[in-house]
């Protein structure tokens, strides 16, 4: 199978998100230049994306003491979907935009809701003008 960029299979902690705000924790299952597998468990979905939703990625990088933590940011849309049987979905995203940036994350916590499962709140902040939810697990 030809790749117009060379695949990384990394597992790195992420956040993706709609236009709408809504926030799902991930992880990448590989990423590339142009794009990523993105896998979110069945408890952490807000929302469930769909072929063709623009949604924006925020992947967690490994901590380099020199710099302090870094995020890489990527916008982009929805190419495929599948669900799998450990009650998870992976979305493969093409990315349209890509930036690194230091990691401003907040602390969570989680609060009971009505079925006793725990639901993890997060703080929206402001970065470059802009409200990006975090999503810490």
């Amino acid at each position: 199978e030809h790749r117009r960029f060379r695949r990384f299979q990394l597992a790195l902690n992420c956040r993706v998100w709609n236009k709408a705000g809504d926030v799902a924790g991930c992880h990448t299952v590989d990423i590339s230049r142009g794009g990523a597998l993105v896998e979110i468990a069945a408890m952490s979905w807000n929302f469930v994306p769909v072929v063709g939703d623009r949604l924006s990625l925020a992947v967690d990088l490994p901590v380099n003491r020199r710099f302090g933590p870094r995020l890489l940011k990527c916008g982009g849309h929805v190419i495929r979907t599948t669900a799998s049987e450990a009650a998870t979905l992976r979305v493969a995203l093409q990315f349209t935009t890509l930036q690194f940036a230091e990691s401003d994350c907040l602390p969570v916590w989680r609060s009971p809701s009505a079925d006793g499962k725990d639901n993890l709140k997060f703080f929206k902040q402001q970065s470059r003008g802009k409200t990006m939810p975090i999503l810490i697990p």
